[in-house]
């Protein structure tokens, strides 16, 4: 990787700058003969920093340098050592332990990482340049020293190479791994890079990474999906922006639940008087992890502040919330596990949630929870209630909202009593209500309508929804099963060739089942083309020898066509084999 940037710099320097390094020029930093004196060793070393990183095991993974950058104990060191580890912790000067406290930022590509440190008070620290180094200038490596007579080594930046609008600096520092993410201080004292290696074989030097690129490496909300940052175990800070921190945590999703905690705990930490923090807390982590006596102190702060003048959520979202919580735990969880979260109690909240705010959603969650409850009555009624209410949002969220209402109502009813008139009336509403071109969701309702008209007998009304919904899914993404349905449609309305067309469909989506090829026999004798039928008969009977049924259809087959002998040879086969019905046609033959 440190390679890719470096080829990248040195084509940038061959085809477009050329003779960079003789034309910039001098800026402030310290050049051999300069008349300011060298910053003191022994101040220089304060700020420098060893960090030992620890895997899960407790382990060692990685040592190596890292330093202070300002008074409130934010360091820098290579991303490289952090990699693999759950815990880290550096080591000043002193001896003093300072646990890592949280990510600030990272960047792979550059193999750098900026970190805050726990419980420090002060600090010595050394600033980041700001301003771009001249190449001949004199640079110090910190690294620790090995004695009082031991010097930092001094290097020279031999050239600069403009990158992403920092610079790319040649040292003539050793090309040595173990001095990967020391940082170079010129003779101002300030931060000018951090030593990197070149991983090509004819590297003999290293190279540095412009220090004023540790500018750049903060935590933003898009940084949730950062793969640099997502490779770390370590714990992460937020961004300092709440709506940002919000966003952060949102995009971070549940795959880290430690990650998730550890941020949500750190926001309500930041931001003490913000609602949000602890309905969040209460929605992702504590209920989801069936610590619901948690959830419930959570949603009690949240509704508190939430009354509070600039609050940036309502108390009726709240309670919405809250519902929801509930429903799914009272779904999911038998009721002796937390009895005070019940389906009555999640009713409740959203009666509470629409008292404050009557709003067309607040009274969908009511009826869900009391269709949860089989209160299907005051479910249905509620259901219709509010697809019938006056729309005041407005919009095609409301047009589907108010078809799902309808089809809810439908399936009260429908659990109320044997009333299938009823029921397909209110699914016809929830067609005639529903935005076009149909969703996902509309799309259904003609599968579902068409399933009650059949189960009334109106299979012609049936197979018009079938077809309506074959259109509207596609051929290609329906399965069998939906072939043999509307197949058996066909049959009762006398559609022998779309009964036969349809079960040759079902067939060839699964051709090892073998109840759809004795359809097809049943459709040949009801059709009265008995030779078609005994053909396939047979063709049965071989590939599935073991099947009763078979031996039956063949025996019909052949006994319509006054094969009598043959008739009552498959009959008798199929006796044998256990269906007692067989016996039935067998004195028709004899």
């Amino acid at each position: 990787m440190i390679s890719l940037v470096k080829k990248g710099c040195c084509l940038i320097a061959a085809a477009c700058i050329g003779a960079l390094t003789a034309s910039a020029a001098p800026m402030t930093s310290t050049i051999p003969g300069a008349a300011e004196p060298p910053v003191e060793v022994k101040k220089a070393t304060r700020a420098l920093l060893t960090i030992r990183c620890y895997d899960a095991s407790g382990q060692c993974t990685a040592t190596g340098p890292a330093i202070f950058i300002n008074d409130e104990g934010h360091a820098v060191c290579a991303y490289s050592l952090l990699t693999g580890a759950t815990r880290a912790e550096v080591v000043d000067e002193k001896g003093k332990i300072y646990p890592l406290h949280r990510i600030l930022g990272v960047s792979a590509l550059y193999d750098l990482a900026k970190f805050s440190v726990d419980d420090i008070k002060k600090c010595q620290w050394f600033p980041l340049t700001e301003q771009a180094t001249v190449p001949g200038t004199t640079v110090r490596c910190l690294r620790p020293l090995s004695g009082k007579k031991d010097q930092p080594k001094e290097y020279v930046i031999t050239q600069a190479d403009e990158y992403n609008q920092y610079q790319y600096l040649h040292t003539s520092a050793p090309n040595d791994s173990s001095m990967v993410g020391s940082p170079l201080m010129d003779g101002e004292g300030r931060i000018v890079g951090f030593l990197q290696r070149g991983t090509l074989r004819t590297d003999s030097t290293a190279y540095a990474i412009d220090a004023r690129f540790i500018g750049t490496l903060r935590i933003t909300s898009r940084s949730a999906l950062s793969s640099d940052l997502r490779a770390l175990k370590l714990p992460k800070a937020l961004p300092a922006d709440a709506e940002e921190a919000q966003a952060y945590i949102t995009m971070l999703g549940h795959a880290d639940t430690v990650a998730l905690a550890l941020a949500l705990d750190d926001f309500i930490a930041e931001w003490p008087n913000r609602a949000d923090g602890y309905a969040n807390r209460a929605m992702t982590l504590h209920a989801p992890a069936g610590h619901y006596a948690d959830a419930d102190a959570d949603f009690a702060k949240a509704l508190e502040l939430s009354q509070q003048e600039g609050s940036t959520i309502t108390p009726d979202w709240v309670h919405s919330q809250w519902c929801q919580a509930i429903f799914q735990k009272a779904q999911t969880v038998h009721d002796s596990v937390y009895g005070a979260w019940t389906m009555q109690h999640a009713q409740e909240k959203a009666a509470q949630a629409y008292a404050i705010k009557p709003m067309p959603y607040y009274l969908l969650l009511q009826g869900r929870c009391l269709y949860a409850m089989r209160q299907f009555a005051q479910a249905r009624d509620t259901f219709i209630r509010l697809a019938t209410q006056p729309d005041e949002v407005g919009g095609e969220w409301s047009a589907v909202a108010r078809a799902e209402s309808w089809f809810f109502a439908a399936r009260s009813q429908e659990m109320l009593a044997n009333d299938s008139l009823r029921v397909i009336a209110l699914i016809d509403s929830a067609i005639q209500v529903a935005p076009r071109p149909y969703n996902d969701e509309a799309k259904q309702y003609f599968i579902e309508r068409a399933s009650r008209l059949f189960a009334a007998g109106q299979y012609r009304a049936a197979i018009s929804d079938y077809n309506t919904y074959e259109s509207l899914i596609g051929p290609s993404r329906l399965s069998s099963r939906f072939y043999y349905i509307r197949e058996q449609a066909y049959l009762e309305v006398h559609a022998f060739q779309q009964a036969l067309d349809d079960i040759n469909s079902a067939i060839s989506k699964a051709p090892q089942e073998p109840l759809y090829q004795l359809e097809a026999i049943i459709i040949y004798l009801r059709a009265g083309e008995l030779t078609d039928a005994e053909s396939k008969a047979r063709q049965f009977v071989q590939a599935f020898p073991d099947i009763a049924e078979g031996y039956k259809l063949l025996g019909l087959a052949l006994g319509n066509q006054n094969k009598k002998k043959e008739a009552v040879q498959a009959l008798q086969k199929a006796m044998e084999m256990g269906d007692s019905t067989a016996g039935e046609y067998i004195s028709r033959y004899q």
